[in-house]
């Protein structure tokens, strides 16, 4: 069965805020303080507690990373293509803008495979 769950791990120079603002402009809905939720989805955003820039570049160990994203189903039922194309849309909007963001979830590899990295 499909675990609508999936954690993003963020690296970039810009404030949790824009972060959060522009995960707002992809996936609409409503932005509270952390978060976003739409008909699909609930993101929140976090500042990681293992941030360790240092230890981003020398181990290139996303786990580092500045954020951390928590993103799960609206709905236990929810739609395992919607949920996933929700995700990679986000993922690549992101790195367009220059970001590093790595996905951590039972269906990564799908991900991989529709932006190009993981």
């Amino acid at each position: 069965m499909f675990d609508p769950y999936c954690k993003l791990y963020i690296q970039t120079d810009v404030e949790r805020s824009s972060v959060l603002s522009r995960c707002h402009e992809v996936l609409g809905g409503s932005q509270s303080r952390n978060a976003v939720e739409n008909s699909l989805l609930l993101l929140r955003i976090d500042e990681n507690d293992d941030f360790d820039e240092e230890r981003l570049n020398s181990e290139q160990n996303y786990v580092f990373a500045k954020f951390v994203s928590e993103v799960e189903g609206i709905e236990d039922d929810v739609s395992e293509e919607s949920f996933i194309e929700s995700i990679c849309k986000l993922i690549t909007t992101l790195r367009t803008d220059g970001m590093l963001v790595v996905a951590a979830c039972e269906f990564e590899d799908e991900v991989a495979a529709r932006t190009g990295s993981n």
